[in-house]
């Protein structure tokens, strides 16, 4: 199973590409911003949570993490 990174994660579109990939692949979601609220997250209620890795990042402030 391949490993995929999306940025902006938290966004309406990114939050629903996730839940997606998560299906078939291993997904690091990266967002700014902490974790949305449960009943805006469609990822808190993915069958396959296990395959998505969540961390929080700001790349304006620290580039170097996604290096």
């Amino acid at each position: 199973m391949s490993e995929i990174l999306v940025l902006g994660s938290n966004s309406f579109s990114g939050n629903s590409y996730v839940a997606e990939l998560a299906k078939s692949h291993q997904v690091v979601a990266v967002s700014r911003s902490k974790r949305l609220n449960p009943a805006l997250d469609r990822l808190s209620g993915s069958a396959h949570l296990s395959n998505i890795h969540f961390e929080q990042w700001n790349l304006n402030e620290d580039p170097d993490k996604i290096v």
